[in-house]
């Protein structure tokens, strides 16, 4: 987990981002894990990057291939 800290940015969870999160998992039709992370990057205007396809099309979200 200390590898995980220092090479990653760790956000809590809100009740604002998990609805957010709930609705975009309704909408896109995308697992909950995913929207969860989506919807936090979202909430701070970050930029998602990514190598999970499941991100496809969403908006800020870039996929590495």
């Amino acid at each position: 987990m200390e590898f995980l800290q220092k090479k990653s940015l760790i956000q809590p969870l809100s009740r604002e981002i998990a609805e957010a999160a709930a609705k975009i998992s309704v909408y896109h039709g995308i697992p909950a894990t995913v929207s969860l992370i989506y919807a936090t990057a979202q909430h701070h205007q970050a930029e998602l990057i990514t190598r999970d396809n499941d991100f496809h099309g969403l908006e800020n979200a870039t996929i590495l291939h």
